[in-house]
């Protein structure tokens, strides 16, 4: 199996039988500040900056490194609203 391992490869919870029991907790606090995030900002892609893709692996944008990541642009759900998000209209008629 170590011919396989790269030397720079980092498996930061392990895996298999000896998976670390702090894994499920790190990803929910990962998803919890995720909503969190969510919840006081509104989130854009900024249209300036296309989201580079590797034909190899369609799953992830390249890194930063590569001419790649993801720019996005925060605006507070608190004080901004976003252009595009139009209130709904009144509707008329039977309900």
């Amino acid at each position: 199996k170590m011919k396989h391992f790269h030397p720079f490869q980092f498996i930061p919870f392990g895996g298999g039988r000896r998976l670390c029991i702090g894994n499920l907790f790190a990803i929910t606090q990962a998803k919890t500040l995720l909503c969190m995030i969510l919840r006081k900002y509104y989130l854009r892609s900024v249209a300036e900056k296309p989201i580079r893709i590797d034909p190899k692996d369609i799953a992830t944008p390249l890194s930063a490194e590569r001419g790649g990541g993801v720019w996005l642009h925060f605006t507070s759900r608190d004080y901004d609203e976003p252009e595009d998000v139009v209130p709904p209209q009144p509707s008329h008629g039977a309900l």
